[in-house]
């Protein structure tokens, strides 16, 4: 289980460091004491072994301990922000909420004990000691919990998938061994990842799991204290690069270059922000594409030259296919959707939602909802999301209000978005248009305005979008999308 390797470290290696949170460190005997007191105080609190207990708890340290605990003790555990998001979650099984004492005052005035849930506030973890004797102080469940991720994915929904204990070991070993300088030297920033994320969670445990440490930074300005953190990997989305890059660009003089591997995901790397990353943090930069179903990148090679940022290679643990819409491969150079062989590690449901896994995961194959193409090289590009959620810079949006305000505001029949990335490596967004003529040059270009965080806005008119055949007709996004990209009527 993923603790078993906190008490291995904290045995061996006690001093050396676990976790850094906001400059403050913390060492592994330090950490595996936290947990084992945290175990003992939950120990006296009836938890009923058959239901996912919710950690909502901000601070990331103390989130870690607590999470760990529970798992130790047997449980499932989920973690969540607001009480708003558990609520959106739909877990069925939720008896309990665990939350420190500081942070239940702040969310005292949203929380709704009529869910049914009962709410366990404990004393902020403390991380004081140095002393390895401490570092098991009881004998672990013979069946660790495990936790559940969700991710909003291309439905704008949340989907739930659940990380069993039994196979989190196997999991982090091959994590590992996707990335051969993995080891206990590795000081991994995990940035401000929440643990219902893949890169907030999945990415710690590796670094323990590998006897290194891993640094958590919550602060506004994590960016002024990134390069001097003594970091050797981090996995950054491109908000996050866009204030870094920023914050160096203002130093005078600016600081000196890292020498660490930068792994960007969850959104497209512009040809711009990509050699601003090489001139001025790393030149150690990895373009890489991975889901949270999945245990590891799928997608991913390190940039060498900006003219092929965006060919990614399939790692060798994975198969990855381009197929069309009959399930048969793609050839070279010609559009289709991403199709992931699953293996034994990977997710191969979604709790709760047996329509959603049936239509993402078929026939051993999980589909992302992404279209891609395959050069004869074999190296991927990742070319866009094949349904109604964008892509802007890391965070995915639902399009449906913005389409239905574009569309009142345009007067036409019908709007979609569609992010995307342009043959020169920039952010796009394309809006369709459904209407027999365009409209006026000065709203469009006011359009234009108003989605300035893309690098480049186009439009395209199409008088009839393609629609599905069923009783409903909805708009046929996956040929639409090809439509536009291939049609001459844009602006």
């Amino acid at each position: 289980m993923s603790l078993q390797s906190v008490y291995e470290v904290a045995s061996t290696r006690p001093s050396s460091t676990a976790v850094v949170h906001d400059d403050t460190p913390v060492s592994y005997a330090g950490f595996a004491a936290a947990i084992a007191t945290t175990c003992r105080c939950l120990q006296g609190r009836e938890l009923p072994q058959d239901r996912t207990v919710v950690v909502m708890i901000r601070n990331l340290l103390h989130c870690w301990t607590t999470v760990l605990a529970l798992q130790a003790l047997g449980l499932n555990t989920v973690s969540v922000r607001s009480p708003a998001v558990l609520a959106a979650l739909g877990l069925g099984k939720v008896a309990t909420l665990v939350t420190t004492e500081t942070d239940a005052e702040s969310h005292e005035p949203d929380l709704d004990p009529s869910m049914g849930y009962e709410i366990i506030q404990i004393p902020a973890p403390t991380f004081d000691t140095e002393d390895a004797t401490i570092a098991r102080p009881f004998a672990l469940g013979a069946t660790p919990g495990g936790h559940i991720l969700y991710t909003s994915g291309t439905t704008g929904n949340y989907k739930k998938i659940f990380w069993s204990g039994e196979l989190q070991r196997r999991r982090n070993s091959e994590r590992i061994g996707s990335m051969a300088d993995f080891n206990a030297s590795t000081v991994f920033h995990c940035a401000d990842f929440g643990l219902w994320t893949a890169a907030g969670y999945k990415n710690p445990l590796a670094t323990w799991h590998a006897g290194g440490c891993v640094i958590l930074d919550q602060r506004p300005d994590w960016y002024a204290h990134f390069l001097q953190s003594g970091l050797t990997h981090t996995t950054l989305v491109p908000d996050k690069l866009h204030q870094l890059v920023a914050f160096i660009r203002e130093q005078q003089p600016p600081p000196g270059m890292g020498d660490f591997r930068l792994f960007v995901t969850s959104g497209f790397l512009s040809h711009g922000l990509a050699e601003q990353i090489m001139n001025l943090v790393t030149r150690k930069l990895e373009n890489a594409y991975g889901s949270t179903e999945a245990s590891i990148m799928v997608l991913r090679s390190q940039v060498h030259e900006l003219d092929d940022l965006h060919w990614l290679n399939p790692v060798p643990q994975r198969v990855v296919e381009i197929v069309d819409e009959q399930g048969r491969a793609c050839p070279a150079g010609v559009e289709g959707e991403v199709r992931l062989r699953l293996l034994e590690l990977d997710c191969h449901a979604y709790m709760d939602d047996p329509a959603a896994s049936s239509r993402f995961f078929r026939d051993g194959c999980f589909y992302p909802g992404d279209m891609a193409m395959r050069r004869a090289d074999g190296r991927v590009r990742i070319l866009g999301r094949s349904t109604d959620v964008i892509n802007l810079r890391g965070q995915k949006l639902s399009v449906a209000p913005v389409e239905q305000a574009i569309q009142a505001r345009l007067g036409v029949a019908a709007v979609c978005l569609f992010s995307s990335i342009t043959a020169g490596g920039d952010n796009e967004l394309a809006i369709a248009i459904e209407s027999a003529r365009w409209p006026e040059k000065s709203v469009l270009d006011d359009l234009r305005h108003q989605f300035a965080e893309f690098e480049q806005v186009q439009f395209a008119l199409l008088p009839q979008f393609p629609r599905t055949q069923t009783g409903t007709s909805k708009i046929d996004r996956i040929t639409l999308r090809k439509l536009i990209y291939t049609d001459s009527a844009t602006a």
